[in-house]
C-alpha cells in the first residue's frame, strides 16, 4: 500500500510542476492541445518546468478520443 501511495505521490508532483512554465504561467494550453491529438512537436518544450510529463497526456489524450469513437 505504501509502494502505491508514493506511486500516486510522485505522479501528483509531476503533474504539479507542469502546471506552469518557467516564467510561473499557467501550462492549460499546450496539455489542452495534446490530448485533443496534436503531436509532441507542437509544443515548446523549453518553456515547461517538467517537459517529461507530456507523453503521460498524450497517452490519456489517446485513451480518452478512443473511448468516444
Amino acid at each position: 500500500m505504501s509502494r502505491l501511495v508514493t506511486s500516486l505521490s510522485l505522479q501528483r508532483l509531476k503533474y504539479l510542476s507542469l502546471k506552469h512554465t518557467v516564467n510561473g504561467k499557467k501550462v492549460e494550453v499546450p496539455v489542452k492541445k495534446l490530448i485533443n491529438g496534436s503531436p509532441l512537436s507542437a509544443i515548446n518544450f523549453s518553456t515547461l518546468r517538467n517537459p517529461e510529463c507530456l507523453a503521460e497526456f498524450v497517452a490519456l489524450g489517446v485513451m480518452l478520443r478512443s473511448e468516444v469513437e
